[in-house]
């Protein structure tokens, strides 16, 4: 007699029946599969379908499917994606966390954050202020993130406000390694600053290292206390 096929579990839902957990699958599938149409349009109508029917908090596959649109080709649905898991990462409005299972999907995909992965992250904190609590709550799930800030930090190739963010988010993140090297950059410029003979009332220019200061100095007191 062959075996029976059973459905696999790949949506956790927690105190409910299974006929529940069944209705829950056609429509979840179809809007999983609008998430991966080449029609920008199609993909937010998909990921409005499984945000409204909370399937990304109950399913670790579309949980993961989710994670694969942090690099959508769309800026807009990126930004969509960044707070739609931060706040799956966070508890509801009952208080209650998502399953282990979901939550553990989204750490891992975070874990295998690129660099670039990290560095279009912070682009959008600086084009959107607003973003910045969801996307510290990403960052801190991905091991290499102390390390990948503190660099940015300190290459002087990179945009002002670019390294700027990245000093935000190592005192965000409490990342203490990273103290000498914002010490050594907070003493280069300091240092510049009293060697330059400047005009008293010339500001400083739009790139000048010097508007980082103010974050620099906010951000070892926070480490180094």
């Amino acid at each position: 007699m062959a075996e029976s096929i059973t459905q696999p579990n790949l949506i956790v839902l927690e105190n409910q029946d299974t006929d529940a957990s069944l209705e829950l699958f056609p429509a979840t599938w179809q809007a999983a599969e609008k998430l991966l149409c080449s029609d920008v349009k199609t993909r937010h109508q998909g990921l409005d379908e499984l945000l409204s029917s909370q399937a990304a908090r109950v399913s670790p596959l579309i949980a993961y499917l989710v994670v694969t649109r942090l690099f959508d080709p769309d800026k807009e649905m990126r930004l969509r994606v960044v707070e739609a898991l931060a706040n799956i990462l966070r508890r509801d409005e009952n208080g209650q966390y998502a399953p282990e299972a979901v939550r553990a999907q989204i750490i891992s995909g975070l874990s295998h954050l690129g660099d670039q992965g990290l560095y279009s992250l912070l682009e959008a904190g600086i084009e959107h202020g607003e973003m910045r609590e969801h996307i510290a709550k990403l960052i801190n799930f991905a091991p290499h993130t102390g390390r990948f800030l503190k660099e940015l930090a300190g290459d002087r190739s990179k945009q002002i406000e670019m390294r700027r963010l990245a000093i935000h988010f190592l005192g965000r993140i409490g990342y203490v390694d990273a103290y000498s090297e914002l010490l050594r950059i907070r003493n280069r410029i300091e240092s510049r600053q009293l060697g330059q003979k400047r005009m008293p009332f010339a500001p400083p220019s739009a790139e000048s290292e010097e508007l980082l200061l103010p974050d620099l100095r906010k951000v070892l007191i926070a480490l180094g206390s």
